[in-house]
């Protein structure tokens, strides 16, 4: 009965925002569209390569960005790095994931260097890349990354993540 209650008093309302998957593969785009659609998204944008990536991103504005920038990483970067360059001070946060099969701790240092929020290695779970989504929408002073020295309760996403945690078993 008590998760009942915790699901009924959040909601998520995914279903208004813009996604933008950039990856090669469609395969890979297409379980990314399935998945992304169970957690209510609805407007995607999918793109095969960081050209047609630059272009949509003239067009649209992503709420979310899930990029794998390999075989170019370093494009991927610079992609990444522009997106947060145009990005205007009072736009609502965008989030920027990095998921790639190919996690070097380079990679992730640049990643992190040039505004992404997180770095998932593929193959990851339906849950993982979640929490994720919301560990990055969460307000800086509510992070906290599996790295981090202090392991501090996060009042502002815990609930959340239970709550998706058990919306997805």
């Amino acid at each position: 009965m008590a998760d009942t209650a915790l699901r009924s008093d959040l909601s998520f309302n995914f279903g208004e925002a813009n996604v933008m998957i950039v990856d090669e593969n469609v395969g890979f785009m297409d379980v990314m569209t399935q998945i992304l659609s169970g957690f209510g998204f609805r407007k995607f944008h999918r793109c095969q390569s960081l050209g047609d990536s630059l272009t949509v991103s003239q067009d649209v504005e992503p709420d979310l960005i899930l990029v794998d920038p390999f075989p170019r990483p370093e494009e991927g970067m610079t992609f990444i790095k522009g997106l947060r360059a145009r990005q205007p001070a009072e736009a609502p946060p965008l989030v920027v994931i990095v998921m790639t099969g190919h996690t070097p701790r380079d990679l992730i240092e640049k990643a992190r260097k040039v505004g992404a929020d997180y770095v998932v290695a593929k193959p990851f779970s339906p849950s993982t890349l979640l929490d994720r989504i919301l560990w990055s929408a969460a307000s800086p002073a509510d992070r906290l990354r599996d790295d981090d020295d202090v392991k501090a309760p996060r009042p502002g996403i815990d609930p959340i993540l239970q709550a998706s945690r058990a919306l997805l078993q």
